[in-house]
């Protein structure tokens, strides 16, 4: 089994919601392998613990597990984001990704979309 962890300590917090989709082409290519995400922001949270490609999240740390793979967002060597592709497919290709496509999805809370809808309705 292959521990992997996406930081995203260097961007904000619709970026992170953008950098989810890569929970998912990893577990494409490599099912067994588990992802874990270190955000800088608690906010998106629970939109990626409801992520069922990411195994855990946590806020400026990690598991303290030996990780096999390690992807920094925007590190060093990456001051910024080319305005003329999708930010998506660049947080893909920051982390290996070989087949990388625009898509994202945002993961809600049924139960609490549920208890807004009828609380908006009344």
């Amino acid at each position: 089994m292959t521990n992997i962890l996406i930081r995203c300590r260097n961007i904000h917090i619709g970026d992170v919601i953008f950098c989810s989709s890569v929970a998912k082409k990893l577990k494409e290519k490599n099912p067994n392998c588990v992802v874990h995400f270190d955000v800088n922001y608690l906010q998106p949270i629970e939109l990626l613990i409801n992520n069922p490609h990411i195994d855990d999240v946590f806020y400026k740390e990690d598991a303290n597990i030996d990780y096999d793979i390690i992807h920094n967002i925007m590190n060093d060597d990456v001051s910024t984001l080319n305005p003329y592709e999708s930010t998506v497919s660049q947080f893909q290709h920051m982390c290996g990704i070989e087949n990388l496509d625009d898509t994202f999805e945002v993961f809600t809370n049924p139960q609490l979309d549920y208890s807004i809808q009828r609380s908006m309705e009344e």
